[in-house]
């Protein structure tokens, strides 16, 4: 192993700063503790709530993929299965174009509804003058595709305006995020095109059951050299375990590249030999939970990935998300029917 690497994981045992294990279920608490915000948000009666769907509409597909990416033994980090309907099939690419007409997906995002995409603001603003996002890519989960062939078939629909956080800070991340409104809807009913479930209150959160979450993604399984860049992408969807970080240890590790950790943000390490890589921003971290006063779970997003530490791909280093139960009303204040 390098070195460097040995000696980082030296100090995260020395602060204690290792997520927390498995048999530790006294330590499962701070998960949705880091989560909370304090301000009790609930935005179950904002005047655009039901522009999102209710949580018999979303947050499903296969549910048995993601209870089996809990229990996944040895690496704990797997790749989707080709050749069969996406078992995540809110996720999307965002796409660019530059001013010569050539276009390449630069980042992640999720399906949330069906006219609106969530993702981070680096995706949105992190390019040049010469690049614009033109569309979005939904219902795939097979980047490259064989012979020309994907399944299923992926939908491109163009994209009609862009909102970042009027926050958003570049250098250090702070309210990383962003939304993509498509230029027309799509049906949500598809079983390979479904929106993810949002967090509407953090009352929600009670119904966490342990303190593991999946990041989905198309980001490298490695850092390399450019010429190599195009074989260090997986041909179908990423799914990486993770667990929560303290935000004392986030501070720890970040606090002079990223600024404070506040409550619109968190820190997750994952629990397999191979950690979040470059190219995964926008993505979302995952969580099965239990509907409040219901029997069935359903699938929320509560993190949206944000920067991760140049030692890409390793175990141990976390990863820094934005907290989406922080900014649900902002989510809300700029989705609009038209």
């Amino acid at each position: 192993m390098n070195p460097t690497v040995l000696i980082i994981a030296g100090a995260l045992l020395i602060f204690g700063g290792i997520g927390v294990t498995e048999g530790n279920e006294d330590a499962l608490v701070p998960g949705s503790k880091e989560l909370t915000t304090g301000k009790g948000i609930d935005v179950t009666q904002h005047k655009n709530i039901l522009l999102l769907p209710a949580e018999e509409e979303c947050g499903f597909a296969d549910k048995e993929d993601i209870a089996t990416s809990m229990q996944q033994s040895g690496s704990k980090v797997f790749l989707t299965k080709p050749n069969t309907p996406s078992k995540y099939p809110w996720m999307v690419r965002v796409v660019v174009e530059d001013n010569k007409g050539v276009r390449w997906p630069v980042c992640s995002g999720t399906l949330i509804s069906s006219r609106y995409v969530l993702t981070s603001a680096t995706c949105l603003i992190g390019l040049n003058s010469a690049v614009k996002v033109s569309n979005i890519v939904l219902g795939g989960h097979n980047a490259h595709c064989d012979n020309g062939k994907c399944f299923p078939i992926s939908k491109v629909v163009e994209v009609s305006d862009t909102v970042i956080h009027p926050d958003y800070v570049l250098p250090t991340r702070q309210h990383d995020i962003g939304l993509v409104k498509l230029a027309k809807s799509v049906t949500v009913t598809e079983s390979y095109m479904r929106p993810v479930c949002l967090p509407k209150a953090e009352t929600l959160f009670a119904g966490f059951k342990n303190n593991k979450t999946v990041s989905v993604s198309w980001g490298k399984l490695e850092e390399g050299s450019l010429a190599s860049s195009y074989m260090l992408y997986p041909r179908n969807l990423r799914v990486t375990e993770m667990t929560f970080e303290l935000r004392e240890y986030c501070d720890r590790f970040y606090k002079i590249s990223h600024a404070k950790f506040g409550p619109g943000r968190f820190c997750a390490t994952s629990t397999a030999n191979k950690g979040i890589c470059s190219d995964e921003d926008g993505g979302p971290l995952l969580k099965p939970i239990m509907i409040p006063e219901s029997d069935q779970s359903r699938i929320y997003q509560i993190g949206i990935v944000s920067f991760q530490n140049k030692l890409c791909g390793q175990p141990g280093i976390p990863a820094g998300f934005t907290n989406v139960i922080n900014y649900m009303s902002w989510i809300l204040d700029n989705m609009s029917l038209d």
